[in-house]
């Protein structure tokens, strides 16, 4: 129940407000007691079908940029099929002590951002 209502804030920021809902989400796998690196891995794979329902109906509604999405769409490609090589050695170093909190704090500052 707990993880469903992390995953219904994350789908609303992704619907509402165009965020990847990856906030509330790694968030909540964490107060559900996942490690580092389990966590953003469960997160990014909930947020695959999240962004894919998302887009499905901003795109049938006609509002979406394409001039700006596009370059953008590949950048994160790129970054997403880099990204887990660079976890798999990130998690052979002792930088995973430092992600919880650092990761936290990231949290909190886009929170505050948020609201400003």
């Amino acid at each position: 129940l707990q993880a469903g209502m992390y995953g219904i804030l994350g789908g609303l920021m992704v619907g509402v407000a165009g965020m990847s809902g990856g906030a509330v989400i790694i968030g909540g796998l964490f107060l559900l007691g996942l490690q580092d690196f389990q966590a953003i891995a469960t997160s990014t794979y909930v947020l695959v079908f999240m962004t894919i329902t998302g887009a499905i109906f901003h795109i049938a509604d006609g509002r979406v940029d394409w001039i700006a999405g596009l370059p953008l769409m590949i950048g994160a490609i790129i970054g997403a099929v880099i990204a887990p090589r660079l976890a798999q050695i990130l998690a052979k170093t002792k930088i995973t002590r430092y992600m919880k909190p650092t990761i936290g704090f990231l949290l909190v500052l886009l929170g505050v951002k948020s609201l400003l």
